[in-house]
């Protein structure tokens, strides 16, 4: 607004420069918003001196607008080209622009996600979380009726508003807005520039206070209860519940109540009034934190506390330490169980798993081949091998337990409950092969999707030994398998099926829960022993 209407420029560029260095991926949001709420500006520049007065002004506004975009950009390119070229590396570096045009759901469905205590959307639903008060309701129509604000003003902000919604519910928007590609789960995440639009419209409507009538309010108050009793009736989701919809309500009437005191206070004397309003807004402050702290113990997203998340970092840093003092060596640790996928960064060791949006695709592949987890944002030593591991130059593998498979670890040291094993069957960083012997995919069968085939064909290729894999009979009874054990070893299965999600193992000598098998990784069973019924 300062850019279009006052020609300062500053704050404008070094915000969106920052924005851009901070964050590339939102910034394309932020991006796509400053464009259209440019649009919603023009209109204002028109004024009483004519068409051509609001040209030059146009033309002046465009100008700048363009030319500090542009700058801005290139305040973060130290940052942003070298995100280009990374970017072009992954998956989400090929454009499959959506052929049809879908509706996720209607225009009165997504407005109710503005009610307290909507269970929040984490997966590929695609529905927006915009909770951001039960005051919305009656506010939005409020501002509709407020003879305060200008009608171009007014109209370009509800227009963008009922964009926002549409982009929300439409596919080809939706894939737009995120950058010409979908969000690989958390969908909707421009949704905090509507919400900051649709806050900034209750604002105004609540600070001009003159511009309506209590009759106004009143109708506005009935709008949106009226909207939340035929909410209440007919939307259909899981996330909704009738208590949702009756608790907005009474917050409605309770905000409702509160603004008509607040403008009857603004009418009295000045003398009279500080001490009235005082107490008014108190008592909005409490509202909004009781709201507020609800709508979160109702619909955050529970993970773990912080002490329990930390707690390990001093033993795995310790035991690091101890070890490169004996161990100089280019290699990687590993963990057999992991809290994130991006343990490795955070207690500051070198991995074979990464989580991040820019993670290489023909990494991932790599993984996918060798039954390992991983999709387009990450790619996760689960599912390893003693021959992936080898390959991966993974020498040490952190544990819980002191009783990991001796015939594939050694165990060398502890701190604190964790356990360092060094793996006993490894590769350099590089390794040179012998003429005729090559371990490239293309040598091997692009037919099969069974990763035990791909490393047998792969150890094929460079020695005539045995197998490293071998199947052995299962039986299956509904949703459980079984098999007895024969030959003393160390197991492992794959689970074909895609609609799996979970998989549990009971033995005598192994139980243990996957979890997220949907992204088809071989699971360890680990070591059995004769006789044991699995």
């Amino acid at each position: 607004e300062k850019l279009v209407f006052e020609k300062k420029y500053s704050l404008y560029c070094i915000t969106l420069g920052l924005c851009i260095l901070s964050n590339y991926y939102l910034s394309i949001m932020v991006c796509i918003f400053l464009c259209l709420y440019f649009l919603v500006l023009v209109p204002n520049l028109f004024g009483s001196d004519g068409w051509k007065a609001f040209r030059a002004r146009l033309l002046g506004a465009i100008g700048r607008f363009a030319l500090f975009s542009l700058l801005a950009g290139g305040l973060a390119a130290v940052l942003l080209i070298p995100e280009i070229a990374a970017l072009h590396a992954t998956e989400f570096s090929e454009f499959n622009f959506p052929e049809k045009i879908n509706w996720y759901f209607s225009f009165f469905d997504v407005i109710a996600r503005h009610a307290t205590g909507v269970s929040r959307e984490t997966g590929l639903d695609h529905w927006p979380n915009i909770f951001c008060s039960s005051a919305v309701f009656f506010l939005i129509p409020l501002y509709i009726v407020n003879r305060k604000i200008p009608l171009k003003e007014k109209l370009g902000r509800l227009v963008l508003c009922a964009f926002f919604i549409v982009s929300f519910s439409v596919n080809t928007l939706n894939f737009i807005w995120h950058g010409f590609n979908y969000p690989d789960s958390l969908p909707a995440r421009q949704s905090f520039l509507y919400i900051l639009l649709v806050l900034l419209m209750c604002y105004e409507a609540f600070s001009k206070l003159d511009g309506f009538t209590v009759r106004e309010l009143l109708v506005s108050l009935a709008c949106g209860l009226g909207y939340l009793l035929l909410a209440g009736k007919l939307v259909e989701d899981d996330a909704f519940t009738q208590g949702t919809f009756v608790l907005s309500a009474c917050l409605l009437a309770a905000y409702a109540l509160l603004l008509y005191a607040w403008k009857k206070g603004k009418e009295k004397q000045p003398a009279d009034s500080l001490p009235y309003q005082r107490a008014i807004a108190i008592a909005v402050l409490a509202l909004v934190a009781f709201e507020s702290t609800y709508n979160m113990a109702l619909t955050s997203v529970s993970t773990t506390s912080r002490s329990s998340y930390l707690e390990s970092i001093p033993a795995y840093r310790e035991l690091v330490a101890r070890n490169e003092e004996k161990d100089s060596d280019f290699y990687r640790y590993e963990k057999l169980s992991r809290v994130t996928k991006n343990d490795g960064a955070l207690a500051g060791y070198p991995t074979a798993s990464l989580f991040s949006s820019t993670s290489n695709a023909a990494v991932q592949d790599w993984y996918d081949r060798m039954g390992m987890s991983e999709s387009k944002v990450f790619y996760c030593f689960d599912g390893q091998t003693p021959l992936s591991a080898a390959l991966l130059n993974v020498r040490y593998l952190f544990s819980r337990s002191d009783a990991e498979d001796s015939s594939l670890y050694t165990l060398i040291d502890e701190q604190d409950g964790v356990y360092l094993y060094q793996n006993n069957y490894t590769l350099p960083a590089g390794f040179i092969l012998q003429d005729g012997q090559d371990f490239s995919s293309s040598d091997f069968s692009e037919e099969t999707s069974d990763p035990f085939e791909v490393q047998n064909q792969m150890a094929a290729s460079v020695s005539t030994s045995d197998p490293l894999f071998v199947p052995i009979e299962s039986e299956e009874s509904g949703n459980q398998a079984f098999f007895d054990v024969y030959t003393e070893g160390h197991y492992y299965a794959y689970c074909k099926s895609s609609k799996i999600d979970t998989v549990s193992i009971s033995s005598a000598s192994v139980n243990k829960t996957y979890k997220k098998v949907k992204y088809d990784y071989i699971l360890d069973l680990g070591r059995h022993e004769i006789g044991d019924h699995v």
